[in-house]
């Protein structure tokens, strides 16, 4: 299948019956929990949000918006959270991850 623009894939991204699971690593910064937010409500992806936990709770507050907790992943510091995403991958729970606020040497790095 040939795209021609970046809504066409979001498109066939909703058409799927289950949504991919993502990992969003360091997810504690509001421009990528805003993103993942707004593909998890459009039904695109089902992130899971590695970071900071009380960070993450206080930025969703802030923004305005909901997100179950049994998939926000306490992990206090950025190495963690490049840890604990990959290996949300790793064991099968997450199809890809999404860099969040941290550099992708750490990410390379776990």
């Amino acid at each position: 299948m040939e795209f021609k623009d970046f809504n066409q894939i979001i498109e066939q991204a909703k058409n799927k019956k289950a949504m991919k699971p993502m990992a969003v690593a360091a997810a504690d910064e509001s421009h990528s929990l805003e993103a993942a937010i707004k593909a998890y409500k459009e039904k695109v992806v089902q992130p899971f949000l590695v970071g900071d936990k009380e960070k993450i709770l206080s930025i969703i507050k802030s923004i305005g918006e909901t997100f179950p907790e049994e998939y926000i992943i306490d992990a206090p510091d950025r190495d963690e959270a490049a840890f604990q995403s990959v290996k949300l991958v790793r064991e099968g729970k997450c199809s890809f991850i999404m860099k969040g606020i941290l550099e992708t040497s750490q990410i390379i790095k776990a």
